[in-house]
């Protein structure tokens, strides 16, 4: 039985690499033009995103979403949340911090626990994010007894959204450039 030597095994990958580049053909979704450390680096990336950080960064964001939902099934908020929320804040206000922290734990998640595309987009994924969500959760306020649903609700949680993905990249960018992480 004839055993490759390391050389011959090299070249057989050489000849393979140089097949696979003249096709454009694909191997488990990424493109072999690649090269094996790009190759390597994808597969980290992968990894990372599956690993426990990048599943922390998403339970947070789905469980804070699992809070905005049982706050919108009750029939009187009022009574189960701090007086003063309600006698010293308004309304819109509420929302647009509510859904401004939904965006900033979105902005997160994306950024960390998305993959690199996701991490480019990350502001305006968030933004998108809280703002469905916000509509979801009046049209769900809908059919809640003694609640009712709002567009004028909906819009001050898209522009808490907007303002909590944008302070989030802020707060990040400078962090970055003044060299905390």
């Amino acid at each position: 039985m004839h055993v490759p030597e390391k050389a011959d095994v090299s070249s057989l990958h050489r000849q393979a690499e140089r097949r696979l580049r003249s096709r454009k053909e694909y191997v488990i979704g990424i493109p072999t033009l690649q090269s094996t450390e790009q190759n390597g680096k994808a597969v980290a990336d992968t990894v990372n995103i599956l690993s426990g950080q990048g599943m922390r960064a998403w339970i947070l964001v789905a469980a804070y979403m699992a809070l905005i939902f049982y706050l919108s099934s009750l029939p009187h908020p009022d009574e189960e949340l701090p007086k003063f929320l309600f006698e010293k804040l308004s309304d819109k206000l509420l929302h647009a911090i509510e859904y401004a922290v939904l965006a900033v734990l979105c902005y997160r998640a994306f950024r960390r626990a998305a993959g690199p595309f996701a991490a480019g987009y990350a502001v305006i994924l968030a933004i998108i994010t809280a703002s469905f969500y916000g509509a979801t959760d009046e049209v769900h306020q809908a059919f809640v007894p003694l609640r009712t649903s709002s567009w004028t609700d909906w819009v001050a949680d898209t522009v808490g959204g907007v303002i909590g993905a944008v302070g989030a990249q802020r707060l990040i960018e400078h962090g970055m450039k003044n060299g905390i992480s």
